[in-house]
């Protein structure tokens, strides 16, 4: 036998595996066995991985432990009997001058973490003198990182909860930039990204909009929303989750920190961020949601119309301070004719929009195709097909690119996001991520200024004693 026969059968899906999911039995219980000890053995042995999701849950760094399904035998409440509780696992950390240790509670698929249950660990961490509770599933945590149930308020106990596509995504952006140097803990942290996007370890699921979907979707289309206030409620939850799920799925993408924008007070309170959004689609406006990514021209907003299926993507960019109506406009035309994704591809750029905003708050909005405008860039020098005032500064651009999906084909919520999320991908690195922000003008000394200031002045001196020297001549002429 040849040298080849015995290693051509050495393919890679039979490579071995840290964490294999080949043999994975159907049984709920299992899945989440495996999935709690993959993630604790996986943050005990990639120290860097280790140390950043244990400090989120506020540990300090140091020698981390874990342990699975260990009991406990408490008396939660005063008078009854005492019961045997077994969290999934339970992370130590010894740090220099104290020990840190946290529950962890694990749900895997479409299993939702369960109101009663994470109330008695609350309760049982308490007791037992443990720093804080862990909850991971495929839930999208609240805006202040808690998980998304009913908490007693009045233990101070933190609650910290992850999604799996947040860990996942943390893990890929410490992949990305470097920060896991040994060869040993990266391809052990590689192995569980591998394990947890593998379809058959049954961990991730696709994230949707909830059952309540199709009625707004109707109630959309017959201007009805606004008796279906509880489903609305239900599918901005949904919509605040989904935002939450792209920005960790970007900054895995990208290696680097994408972040959901929101006021400060819909920071600290999620009821004021749901109010706004459910304000938002009742008034036509749709679900909206708006990421900021690091080093780019300006933050990507999304919206989503129900009713028409309409999605559009924008982006608003500061305009330079060249002088000149004219070279403004061009500094952006140039960018777009040497983006050859725009010029080489039909339906981005049929699908682009270009507006300009004029004057004093960008009262002027003067809009035209992208097509249009890389041919003439005159097309947003006029309103109403007459010229704007050549006073007129131009404050900022906005690139907006139109999706109409076919309301004919698939309706599940699923398949929106995950159309939707695709689309925003292509929008950044097509558009936005080919976009270079203009310059700031240096900073001048005081010096420099008056100097400019005695020479406009002298020059204007000049001219007027020009002018009336001319004067004086033409009249001893006469």
């Amino acid at each position: 036998m040849s040298n080849r026969d015995l290693h051509e059968p050495l393919t890679r899906n039979r490579e071995v595996r840290l964490f294999p999911s080949r043999y994975l039995r159907r049984g709920e219980r299992e899945i989440e066995q495996r999935a709690t000890a993959a993630f604790l053995s996986t943050i005990k042995a990639v120290a860097p991985f280790g140390h950043h999701i244990t400090k989120i849950a506020g540990a300090p760094k140091g020698e981390i432990s874990c342990y699975v399904e260990v009991p406990y035998e408490l008396q939660l409440e005063y008078g009854k009997k005492p019961v045997e509780l077994r969290p999934d696992g339970v992370i130590r950390v010894a740090g220099k001058k104290t020990t840190w240790v946290g529950l962890v509670e694990v749900k895997t698929g479409r299993s939702l973490l369960d109101e009663n249950q994470v109330r008695d660990y609350q309760k049982a961490a308490i007791k037992l003198g443990a720093n804080a509770l862990i909850t991971i599933s495929n839930q999208a945590a609240d805006v202040t990182g808690c998980p998304p149930i009913k908490l007693d308020k009045r233990k101070k106990l933190p609650v910290v909860h992850f999604s799996w596509e947040r860990l996942l995504n943390e893990a890929l952006v410490l992949c990305t930039d470097g920060k896991i140097s040994d060869k040993e803990q990266n391809w052990i942290i590689m192995e569980w990204i591998r394990y947890v996007e593998d379809d058959r370890s049954k961990i991730l699921i696709d994230p949707s909009l909830g059952r309540s979907w199709s009625a707004i979707v109707k109630a959309s289309r017959s201007h009805d929303v606004k008796n279906h206030r509880s489903e609305l409620q239900d599918v901005v939850r949904c919509w605040v989750g989904f935002l939450r799920k792209a920005a960790f799925r970007m900054s895995g993408e990208l290696g680097t920190s994408v972040k959901l924008v929101l006021p400060r007070d819909e920071r600290k309170d999620g009821n004021k961020l749901i109010s706004r959004i459910c304000k938002d689609v009742l008034e036509g406006r749709g679900f909206v949601g708006v990421f900021r990514v690091p080093r780019t021209v300006g933050d990507i907003q999304v919206q989503l119309f129900p009713g028409s299926g309409l999605i559009k993507y924008a982006v608003s960019i500061k305009a330079p301070s060249q002088r000149g109506q004219r070279r403004q406009l061009e500094w952006l035309q140039k960018q777009l004719k040497n983006n050859k994704f725009i010029t080489e591809q039909e339906y981005l750029l049929n699908g682009l929009i270009i507006e300009a905003r004029w004057g004093p708050r960008s009262r002027t909005v003067i809009s035209a195709s992208a097509e249009d405008f890389m041919k003439h860039k005159e097309v947003l020098l006029q309103k109403d097909h007459r010229p704007i005032d050549r006073g007129l500064e131009l404050k900022s651009f906005r690139i907006i690119w139109e999706m109409q999906r076919d309301t004919k084909g698939p309706k599940k919520s699923e398949a929106v996001l995950q159309d939707l999320y695709s689309r925003m991908s292509m929008f950044y690195s097509y558009v936005v991520g080919q976009l270079r922000p203009c310059p700031p003008q240096p900073p001048q000394s005081k010096t420099t200024r008056s100097e400019k200031q005695k020479a406009s002045k002298v020059q204007h001196e000049e001219t007027q004693g020009g002018v009336a020297t001319a004067d004086v001549l033409a009249r001893g002429r006469r």
